[in-house]
């Protein structure tokens, strides 16, 4: 395998836009991550409730308080080894909307007889609907794209400038060497896939079923589509070039179906300069550079294009790399 110290094009932008793209991944990730402890501080008080024990209590008050967001108003009484509480909690958090907290307090008019659960360490925290709910797991699907695209953001940051030669994307194999190409690898067919899921799943539970879908259904939904981004990654091919020096081939992997190339059947490799207007480029213009390999394996010529990368460099790279592979010793040159 040729060493070329050439530089792949980055994701990572420069000036100005690197550094709002720092700050934005900065404040995104801030803010989901006070996200992610307020609402997973929810959940744990919500299903460690669950095991609290129960006192029977007396509804006090039952009102719903109408806004630019409504919410439950309630209060009750209840008895702890002969002192009296007042409790004002219905759950630790969640979401709801104003028909929901409605029907919540038609079912909880003033006097109505309820089991109270109370911290048995601190009886004064008391909730009347311990366990996870409904609106628990619509808040699962809504935080699953915000945490995606902080993660995402974070890799882009993480992966900065690499060498387009390196451990990173090479792997020796018993019969030669495989490179990875430009493309989406497994794990991000799985976050894209799921992303979009969750990301529709959360207006059709906000919007369709008022946050309050049932709980199966939210439930089995959200493991559902978990495994359907499992497998579209399964499914998902990753783009590879795999030289096999010890059976002279090459074979190039950007589809269901690979293609298989005999060193003695490779008649060149050339670089395709390709230009399109881009009013959003320096010059105008958006530049990509396909590295292609014509062969006669069918008996007639063929062009199999392997890589496309958004600056020469790195197409010239690839392209003196796989010529010094299957032994062409000219030059690419971009046409």
């Amino acid at each position: 395998m040729t060493d070329t110290p050439v530089r792949e094009q980055s994701p990572l932008p420069r000036g100005c836009a690197h550094v709002f793209l720092v700050v934005f991944v900065l404040c995104w990730t801030g803010t989901v991550l006070t996200a992610d402890g307020k609402f997973g501080r929810v959940l744990y008080r919500q299903a460690r409730a669950e095991g609290f024990p129960r006192a029977e209590g007396t509804i006090t008050q039952s009102t719903v308080e109408q806004g630019e967001s409504s919410r439950l108003n309630i209060a009750y009484s209840y008895e702890v080894n002969g002192q009296i509480y007042t409790g004002t909690r219905y759950w630790y958090g969640g979401v709801s909307n104003s028909s929901n907290w409605q029907r919540a307090c038609d079912e909880l008019p003033v006097g109505a007889r309820v089991l109270v659960a109370y911290d048995p360490a601190d009886p004064s925290d008391a909730v009347l609907r311990p366990g996870l709910f409904e609106p628990h797991t619509v808040l699962i699907w809504f935080f699953t794209p915000f945490n995606i695209v902080m993660l995402a953001g974070w890799l882009i940051l993480a992966r900065g400038e690499r060498p387009a030669f390196g451990p990173h994307v090479f792997t020796v194999t018993p019969n030669g060497v495989r490179t990875r190409l430009p493309g989406l690898n497994r794990t991000g067919a799985f976050a894209g896939t799921l992303l979009g899921i969750s990301f529709v799943g959360s207006f059709v539970w906000g919007c369709g079923c008022g946050f309050n879908p049932p709980l199966l259904l939210s439930g089995y939904g959200y493991l559902a589509a978990i495994a359907f981004a499992v497998w579209v990654a399964i499914r998902h091919v990753t783009p590879v070039l795999e030289v096999n020096q010890l059976e002279r081939v090459v074979q190039i992997v950007t589809g269901r179906k690979p293609v298989v190339v005999p060193f003695e059947a490779v008649r060149e490799i050339r670089i395709l300069h390709e230009e399109t207007l881009d009013s959003d480029a320096a010059d105008g213009k958006d530049h990509k550079y396909h590295c292609e390999l014509r062969h006669t394996n069918t008996n007639e010529d063929s062009w199999v294009r392997i890589a496309t990368y958004n600056e020469p460099a790195s197409a010239e790279g690839l392209a003196m790399w796989l010529r010094g592979e299957v032994g062409h010793p000219e030059q690419p040159k971009a046409k």
